[in-house]
């Protein structure tokens, strides 16, 4: 039984965002699950989050179907992957792994901004609301996890 829950929790988070139109926090996602997840695991539950996102935003909110909004699905994809990875490397920190996981996906997406455009979504109004929100899902999704196994908090990722 316990074995289902970090993923119904972690992906109920994403699902529920997506579905809610409020930002999925990928960053968040990701870190939590470095954290509290085997890789494997972990990369599943991201990538399910970002697909679902991906889903609900192409079916029920009905996102432009062009190449540009393809181009940032795709970003929002990679950024995921590279904010698990970060994580995962300062796992021994939950702040460190948080913090790098946030900027490893903000990275990404500056990156594709020198492409796509979007530089509006990097003032420092919207980057905060936005770090804010991923600093309040990562809480309670990793504090929830970690409590429901009975392990420290700030204790290192499961291997």
């Amino acid at each position: 039984m316990f074995l289902a829950f970090p993923f119904l929790a972690l992906g109920a988070i994403g699902v529920a965002c997506a579905a809610l139109g409020c930002i999925v926090p990928l960053p968040a996602i990701a870190a939590a699950a470095a954290l509290n997840l085997s890789r494997r695991s972990a990369l599943i539950v991201a990538g399910v989050v970002w697909l679902a996102d991906q889903s609900i935003g192409f079916t029920l909110k009905a996102y432009p179907h062009d190449s540009v909004t393809v181009a940032w699905g795709l970003a929002l994809g990679l950024g995921t992957v590279a904010a698990y990875v970060v994580a995962r490397v300062v796992s021994s920190n939950p702040l460190l792994a948080f913090l790098g996981s946030f900027v490893a996906f903000e990275a990404v997406l500056v990156l594709f901004s020198f492409v796509l455009g979007g530089w509006d979504a990097y003032a420092p109004r919207w980057l905060f609301e936005v770090f804010a929100i991923n600093a309040a899902w990562f809480v309670g999704a990793h504090a929830t996890l970690r409590l429901v196994s009975r392990r420290p908090i700030f204790g290192a990722a499961t291997r």
